[in-house]
C-alpha cells in the first residue's frame, strides 16, 4: 500500500494581517492627522476664508450678517442664515 505524501498538495497558510496591532493603525492615522494639520499652517488661504465666514455670521442680528455679507463678502446672505449661532 503506497504511503500517503503532502508532496505537490497545497497545504493551508495562516492568514496574516498587514496590520498586527490595531493600536499601531489607531496611532498611524493620529500621526497623520496631526502632519496634515500643520502642514503649511502658514499658508492663510483657507485660514482666512473661515475667518470671514466666522466675522459675517458673529454679526448682532439677522440683519448685521445681512449687511455683512452683501457689502462685504460680495454673496447672498443666505449662505450664512444656515449657520448655527
Amino acid at each position: 500500500m503506497p504511503e500517503a505524501t503532502n508532496e505537490g498538495v497545497a497545504l493551508p497558510v495562516e492568514e496574516r494581517s498587514l496590520i498586527q496591532s490595531p493600536a499601531l493603525l489607531v496611532a498611524g492615522f493620529i500621526g497623520l492627522g496631526i502632519f496634515l494639520r500643520i502642514y503649511n499652517f502658514s499658508k492663510l488661504d483657507l485660514t482666512n476664508d473661515e475667518y470671514g465666514t466666522w466675522w459675517v455670521i458673529a454679526g448682532g442680528g439677522w440683519g448685521e450678517v445681512a449687511r455683512r455679507a452683501v457689502r462685504i463678502q460680495g454673496q447672498s446672505p443666505f449662505f450664512y442664515f444656515g449657520y448655527p449661532d
